[in-house]
């Protein structure tokens, strides 16, 4: 799944477009499913703006934060104006809770894309404890007592 959100500056300074779903529809289906980044590609006019980190930014519920910085790995002399990173392994997951937010430099047009996947919240579970719902519905716990009647929602 792609998500390419344009960022134009104009009145107001900055606006960010989706292809394919509104701002909206992205934000409300975060109670559902979280996007797990696995690439950035950024383009810009200016090479000096792709030399800004990209900042992951995590709220969790212990009101600690997780900062990741996503910095370029770019030759400053390089003739293209483009940066694809990848970011699998450092744990950058879309969610109700964190935000990726990018240092705009003046009077520079920057488009930034996220290749994620997009998974329910119910699979993050598993990957950390494979078949964690699979075996707690197969348990006599659900089967007899109250979630009994929630087995298939749960799957």
């Amino acid at each position: 799944m792609i998500f390419s959100p344009t960022i134009t500056i104009t009145t107001p300074p900055v606006t960010v477009s989706m292809t394919g779903i509104t701002y909206a529809e992205f934000i409300q289906s975060l109670g559902t499913f979280q996007y797990r980044v696995l690439q950035f590609y950024a383009y810009s006019d200016d090479i000096n703006q792709l030399l800004q980190p990209i900042n992951y930014n995590e709220y969790q519920a212990t009101g600690n934060r997780r900062i990741v910085f996503v910095n370029p790995e770019i030759d400053p002399f390089q003739s293209q104006k483009s940066l694809y990173k990848d970011v699998k392994d450092a744990g950058i997951v879309l969610n109700g809770q964190s935000n990726v937010s990018v240092n705009l430099l003046p009077n520079v047009l920057i488009k930034l894309q996220l290749f994620c996947d997009r998974v329910r919240i119910t699979d993050m579970m598993d990957s950390k404890v494979p078949d964690n719902f699979k075996s707690l519905i197969e348990g006599e716990v659900v089967q007899d007592a109250f979630f009994g009647d929630y087995k298939d929602l749960l799957l």
